[in-house]
């Protein structure tokens, strides 16, 4: 691409920004009118929904097309878009639908620009590295109350938290709003559900017995519960009695094991063959160092 073609295309980029900007206040603005109380916090999300959605998943389209002319080797981009939104009003709502339908159209305008330049010989991978799961905000259900829990310098098994506070992880583990808690010890990862403890291991899976991804959940949460950096005791609200919760103020919610969450994708090229039984991201570095080494 050269410097006057790349300098008419973010022109472009520009104008189409601008004018998305426009179309996405008018929208703010109509349902503003329609129900003033409902929307009085949409103000925020409309300017995270401007910044992110169309400027700078514009910018990035630009940039990657840029890349694609020029031959760069490789090239990586990153639309954050529904991740945002599926996170403010629910993975399945219609501002996250549409934001969606608007990265598959990124998307496509990489994969037109990629036809034009066969000479460079690229290969176009779509990854989605985790789902999300509709949830409710915990302040919901408590009034605005917050969990206070013990905290410490180094990292503390279940037996030495339970010393200290006597049947704290039962008791959380029952609490409103909180599925189940996870713990350490020396024989691996300790998880309290509904008052109840469970020696999580590959032969037993606890109450995630009965899921077909049950050997996935445990061998995850026996990561999480390896890292020095994670909790002693570490909450989460999916499952709970009330349904999936978060606690922090969102409709959506990922990092954890539910069933939404865990399902990923990946696109790859029909060229090429990927690793068998894909089951961790790490699996893919080599096939990727693969690229670097071959040019």
């Amino acid at each position: 691409m050269s410097a006057l073609s790349a300098f008419v295309v973010l022109g472009w980029v520009i104008v189409k920004s601008l004018a998305r900007t426009v179309v996405e206040i008018v929208r703010a603005i109509l349902r503003f009118i329609a129900d003033p109380l409902g929307q009085r916090r949409g103000w925020r999300w409309l300017a995270m929904q401007i910044g992110m959605s169309v400027w700078v998943r514009g910018f990035f389209t630009y940039s990657v097309v840029r890349d694609l002319y020029a031959g760069t080797p490789a090239v990586y981009v990153n639309y954050l878009d529904y991740d945002v939104a599926a996170h403010a009003f629910g993975p399945e709502s219609r501002r996250a639908i549409r934001t969606l339908r608007r990265v598959d159209r990124a998307i496509h305008q990489i994969w037109r620009v990629m036809r034009r330049v066969p000479e460079h010989q690229y290969d176009l991978y779509v990854l989605a590295d985790h789902g999300q799961a509709a949830s409710r905000p915990y302040r919901e259900l408590t009034a605005g109350r917050r969990l206070d829990i013990l905290d410490a310098l180094a990292p503390l098994d279940a037996d030495t938290v339970n010393q200290w506070v006597p049947g704290l992880a039962e008791e959380l583990s029952r609490s409103v709003g909180v599925g189940f808690v996870l713990a350490r010890s020396a024989e691996g990862p300790v998880c309290f559900r509904a008052g109840k403890r469970y020696q999580l291991s590959e032969s037993d899976p606890g109450p995630f017995g009965g899921r077909p991804d049950a050997a996935a959940v445990v061998d995850g949460i026996t990561d999480l519960m390896s890292m020095p950096s994670a909790g002693d005791l570490v909450i989460y609200g999916i499952d709970a009695p009330q349904g999936h919760v978060s606690f922090i103020p969102e409709q959506g919610a990922h990092a954890g094991p539910s069933p939404e969450e865990m399902p990923t994708f990946i696109l790859d090229p029909a060229t090429v063959t990927l690793p068998p039984r894909l089951s961790h991201p790490v699996q893919l570095y080599d096939h990727f160092i693969r690229y670097r080494t071959a040019s």
